[in-house]
């Protein structure tokens, strides 16, 4: 029987040209996690629409974003470098990671106490304070990160998805209990980041007792994480912006829709991060200048728009009663949750492309397409929100996720930075 699977998974490497062998035992623990965090998302997501008001998540969605925004100066894209340098054997600079993302994430949290007293001097005390909380998880929130960054440049794909569902249950379970006793929108906030980041940590203290890196290091790590961290802000405020304009021009409560629309979308959407995640450690170790390893990789592309269609037509069909049974507080947003999904397939087309250029560390060319590309979309946003509202800022993602795969095609086929 076994013999029988090989050779059909084989003979799909073949028609495809793809070492189906590495993307399927991967991906059964992809799977594993994917699965795990799926039902440990769904939980949380019922929980959040059940067990507190659409304004008082609309709320933390806000202070999400400004988060978002602050976490900036900690250097995020460090972590995609790591997994670059693990792969080729350098695993030796996670401390030299840790102390420049602590160091440069001090700049956020100064900027974070400037907006609270901002909103202090607004007489906002509730906004205020809740930007407070954030600011002391700003250096710190994400650093625990690096463990599945560490793992995935090892290619340990099966204890990094067993460590991240064992995460993914246990913060499920801790936030659906606190948002059960939480009274307020302090409360909820608070014990979002305490228990994100004690769950975190101790997945990093077992991942780095049990797997100790080696002594090895690479030059480029810190600088090219750098790099790509500063392009990464450009990134950051085209997709997170969109949140900023919807609480500022239409409130907590349409930032809460805005919020539900996007979920179950964006889990189908993890489905790409993971092939990225394959990818990458694989990608690290080939020659994006050759044509034919180009031409590979467009074709995947196209192969994964279609599969990625086909996961999304299923969703479409089944959102109107996730919303009634699951979410019936946002049934009214139904609609524009299909309408956002589909715009997914169109952005899969890109996944595999710039995920190939991170990899070779095409500095130039990815400069040049996140630059660009986020100044029109937070332009096109901005022009949608004010004159069409919601809806308007949803149908827009079609056309944004159209341009950005358009993009990277571009730079990707146009050649290297040499």
């Amino acid at each position: 029987m076994k013999e029988r699977i090989l050779k059909l998974v084989d003979f799909s490497g073949q028609l495809i040209r793809t070492d189906m062998r590495y993307v399927v035992k991967n991906y059964f623990w992809f799977g594993l996690e994917y699965g795990v965090s799926m039902v440990a998302g769904l939980a949380t997501s019922v929980a959040f629409a059940n067990l507190i008001s659409p304004e008082t998540y609309g709320l933390l969605q806000f202070i999400l974003t400004i988060m978002s925004f602050l976490t900036l100066a900690t250097l995020t894209r460090l972590n995609d470098s790591l997994t670059i340098s693990v792969a080729r054997g350098n695993e030796g600079g996670i401390g030299q990671i840790i102390r420049t993302k602590i160091k440069y994430g001090l700049l956020g949290s100064l900027a974070g106490v400037i907006l609270s007293g901002y909103y202090f001097y607004q007489n906002n005390a509730t906004l205020a304070l809740l930007v407070l909380i954030a600011v002391f998880f700003v250096p710190l929130l994400n650093l625990p990160y690096l463990y599945s960054n560490y793992l995935a440049g090892k290619k340990n794909f099966q204890v990094l998805s067993i460590v991240n569902s064992v995460s993914s249950a246990v913060y499920s379970l801790a936030i659906v209990g606190a948002l059960w006793l939480a009274q307020n929108v302090i409360a909820v906030v608070g014990a979002y980041f305490i228990i994100n980041f004690i769950v975190h940590l101790a997945a990093a203290f077992y991942v780095f007792k049990k797997y100790p890196p080696n002594k090895a290091t690479e030059d480029h790590t810190i600088s090219y994480g750098k790099k790509i961290s500063y392009l990464g802000v450009f990134n950051t405020i085209a997709s997170s912006i969109d949140s900023i304009f919807i609480f500022h021009y239409l409130g907590a409560i349409d930032l809460a829709a805005y919020a539900f629309a996007k979920k179950m979308p964006e889990k189908l959407k993890d489905l790409l991060s993971f092939l990225a995640a394959l990818g990458t450690p694989k990608y690290a170790t080939q020659d994006i200048s050759d044509s034919r390893v180009k031409k590979e990789a467009l074709r995947k592309s196209l192969i994964l728009t279609l599969a990625t269609l086909l996961v999304i037509l299923l969703y479409v069909a089944a959102a109107p009663f996730i919303f009634k049974w699951l979410f019936p507080a946002y049934l009214a947003y139904a609609r524009l949750s299909v309408i956002y999904a589909l715009s997914i397939p169109i952005a899969a087309f890109g996944t595999l492309l710039i995920t190939f250029m991170e990899s070779a560390r095409q500095i130039k060319s990815l400069a040049k397409f996140n630059i660009i590309f986020a100044v029109l979309k937070t332009l096109i946003m901005f022009l949608a929100i004010r004159y069409y509202g919601l809806s308007g800022l949803v149908w827009s993602f079609l056309f944004t996720r159209a341009l950005s795969s358009a993009m990277i095609t571009y730079y990707f086929i146009k050649g290297t930075d040499e």
